[in-house]
């Protein structure tokens, strides 16, 4: 039998794909270019979502700029 997924995990993976989509095409920002999303948490009941990002650059200062600027996206 297959194993059931809880309805926030599914709603995690779309939101995952979403922003991915979101990131990759509608962002014109180079600086959210370097960021990967990694996990999404949803809520059990879908009101709130944490999104966990990892950056690929090393220089802090770089990392604090990309977050800053997808700080700055989030109305998308």
């Amino acid at each position: 039998m297959p194993k059931e997924f809880a309805r926030s995990e599914r709603v995690a993976q779309m939101v995952i794909r979403h922003l991915a989509v979101i990131l990759r095409s509608e962002v014109k920002d180079p600086r959210v270019a370097n960021l990967s999303i990694t996990d999404v948490e949803v809520t059990k009941d879908l009101r709130q979502a944490k999104v966990f990002v990892t950056s690929l650059l090393e220089d802090q200062a770089e990392i604090d700029d990309a977050m800053a600027a997808l700080d700055r996206a989030n109305g998308f």
